[in-house]
């Protein structure tokens, strides 16, 4: 199978690593404190593999559940190449209204310097992407609202795990000093329209189920400069080798039981 590259859009959760809790680094600390002083004979049977657990986990972290999930439907994705589409409202609007994103982007916090919809795919030794807008010294992401409610509550919220590194991705991968989070808030197309436009049906002329028009551009949109950093590249090697670490395991176990009659 071709070396695993993950992708910015998935980079959040495909490089978390499972890390103990503050509680339990607590705990490894009064344990080891009991057994300095009074040995392991100061420990009881629990206590002594509590520690021993404790320690093997903080030694040998783990990818978090939903790396794996990634992972194990990439591996057969790629082996099947049978992905399925599934029809998501919210993710079909900022695919048809991608554009009046990126132009309401441009007027509002640009200052409509003509930015446009980036094509360039990038890719190097472990990630791949392709961004929504870069310019100048920046990156630049898109999210668009599916209504009034969701984009309001992106005002207030920071930018998740998963924004933030696909934001960083893109960073490196177009060699820029600045990244932007923009969430928009444009007219929704009906639901029928959204739906033929997954379905690829044609169709004369876009209906909208809400529109904004009546809000001024400057409080429909919000932006979020995500910070750049020197260790970023460090993280994402780790985690992406980790991730190939677990694809090879993966294979292992399905090619051992398949072909062959397994006990259960």
């Amino acid at each position: 199978m071709k070396q695993f590259k993950g992708r910015c859009s998935s980079l959040g959760t495909l490089i978390q690593i499972t890390s103990l809790t503050d509680t339990q680094l607590e705990n490894i600390a009064k344990l080891e404190i009991r057994e300095k002083l009074e040995g392991k004979a100061g420990l009881t049977e629990k206590m002594k593999r509590d520690l021993a657990d404790l320690r093997y986990k903080k030694a040998n972290p783990e990818l978090i559940d939903g790396a794996k999930t990634i992972l194990r439907e990439h591996y057969s994705y790629k082996i099947g190449l049978d992905r399925g589409k599934i029809f998501n409202e919210s993710i079909q609007k900022g695919i048809m209204m991608e554009d009046e994103s990126i132009e309401l982007t441009d007027r509002v916090i640009f200052g409509e310097v003509g930015l446009v919809k980036n094509t360039e795919f990038k890719s190097n030794k472990f990630i791949e992407g392709t961004c929504d807008i870069q310019y100048e010294e920046w990156v630049i992401d898109t999210k668009t609202a599916l209504d009034s409610k969701t984009f309001h509550e992106k005002v207030l919220t920071p930018p998740t795990i998963k924004q933030i590194w696909q934001l960083k991705g893109y960073g490196i991968l177009y060699n820029k000093s600045k990244a932007l989070l923009s969430h928009t808030l444009v007219n929704t197309p009906t639901w029928s329209h959204l739906k033929a436009s997954f379905s690829g049906k044609p169709f004369e002329q876009i209906e909208y189920e809400c529109t904004y028009e009546h809000i001024p551009e400057i409080e429909r949109v919000i932006g979020y400069e995500i910070p750049l950093e020197s260790t970023d590249e460090i993280a994402i090697e780790k985690g992406i080798t980790m991730c190939r670490d677990y694809l090879v395991w993966y294979d292992s176990l399905i090619k051992e039981k398949i072909g062959n009659v397994n006990l259960t």
